[in-house]
């Protein structure tokens, strides 16, 4: 199905997306780039957060419904958003601690979702024997959940909306059979595109993103943007 996306974004954000036809959606459903979605062979997107950090699915042919300890610590309200505050997030923290043995060190949301913990701060602001008063917050807002250690909290456009994820980067790997070149096993970079006044040529990437330890991250969900 052939879509189109309008050049203003709404105002969580998104873009809107006009199909050419009618479609029914119901929660979780996704827009990928035509041929991109699937799973296992067919799959062409690389394994993202949504599938790592999950309580539930199989993740590399593993299933944490035969093996319970290969699943996330998530903690959702059933479908409906609710405000974020420092105790939720702390479930979560330590949730991880817990099953894991471990902390999350870097927490990544959507731009709604870190604006709502920016305001859940703005209520904890002192200012003693200050002399420059600055606006604002910077890149990432750290949180402490409990082991001692900040966790900075950071956007990414492509993050799903109304979610927070708790990560911890020591356990979370790249593997690459080949780095981003040009395919040229021919001997040539540029190929006349046919019937055209052009040329092309194909970059690519070999690699994919996994997990040894799914237990040592976490989400929390339904959450209300600001």
């Amino acid at each position: 199905m052939s879509t189109s996306a309008s050049g203003t974004a709404g105002t969580d954000g998104y873009y809107k997306v006009t199909l050419s036809a009618a479609v029914t959606t119901t929660f979780g459903t996704y827009i990928f780039r035509s041929g991109n979605g699937g799973s296992g062979a067919s799959q062409k997107e690389v394994t993202g957060l949504q599938s790592i950090v999950d309580s539930s699915g199989s993740l590399f042919n593993v299933d944490p419904a035969t093996y319970p300890v290969w699943k996330s610590s998530e903690f959702g309200n059933s479908g409906t958003n609710r405000q974020i505050s420092e105790t939720l997030m702390a479930q979560v923290v330590q949730d991880i601690n817990i099953q894991s043995g471990t902390w999350p060190n870097l927490a990544v949301c959507h731009h709604g979702v870190f604006r709502a913990y920016a305001n859940l701060l703005l209520g904890l602001k002192r200012f003693n024997n200050t002399v420059s008063l600055k606006g604002g917050y910077s890149a990432g807002i750290p949180f402490i959940g409990g082991g001692g250690q900040e966790i900075p909290v950071v956007t990414d456009r492509d993050c799903p909306a109304n979610s927070m994820f708790f990560v911890n980067t020591d356990h979370l790997m790249e593997f690459m059979a080949s780095d981003w070149e040009f395919m040229q096993e021919d001997g040539a970079v540029l190929n006349r595109v046919s019937g055209v006044d052009a040329y092309e040529a194909v970059l690519f990437k070999y690699m994919e993103v996994a997990t040894d330890q799914r237990n040592a991250h976490g989400k929390l969900t339904d959450i209300s943007h600001a």
